[in-house]
């Protein structure tokens, strides 16, 4: 059995429909992001879905294109690419951790932000951290999550 993945051109997610044997289907292009920037996808393997999908993509100004194309096992059930929108703190803390990033979720004000920056980072002052922006991008640029701040 064929698998084709599309991914839009210039959007994140886009919600259209497609005519499949004459009966309007639903296509549901979901798990881009702003940053990283990455376009949403939409994964079939149904052969007349395949058909229109392709159809569609040699279209100038099409809004997508096939990225992916390869053969699944008949057994294997069909993959789409997940997105989970409310992910649990602990999970997200697991997958930053292992993303490299530094988890402290002890913190909960931008002023607990702010010290604990000055006293474990070097070359930060209070101010150099005046607001909630800049606390951010510096957690950020030193690969420090502080999951509990608003």
């Amino acid at each position: 059995m064929t698998r084709k993945v599309y991914q839009l051109n210039h959007f994140q997610l886009l919600d259209t429909y497609i005519l499949v044997n004459g009966k309007k289907k639903l296509i549901l292009f979901r798990g881009g992001s702003l940053k990283p920037k990455i376009n949403g996808k939409f994964a079939t393997t149904d052969p007349a879905e395949i058909a229109v999908m392709d159809e569609g993509a040699k279209r100038p100004g099409a809004a997508y294109r096939c990225i992916l194309s390869d053969t699944v096992p008949d057994d294997e059930p069909e993959k789409v690419p997940e997105q989970k929108v409310d992910k649990e703190p602990a999970l997200v803390e697991t997958t930053m951790a292992s993303a490299g990033m530094k988890v402290v979720p002890e913190i909960n004000s931008v002023q607990d932000a702010r010290n604990y920056l000055v006293e474990n980072v070097k070359g930060y002052t209070i101010s150099k951290l005046p607001n909630m922006t800049a606390v951010k991008n510096a957690a950020a640029k030193n690969n420090i999550l502080f999951p509990n701040l608003p």
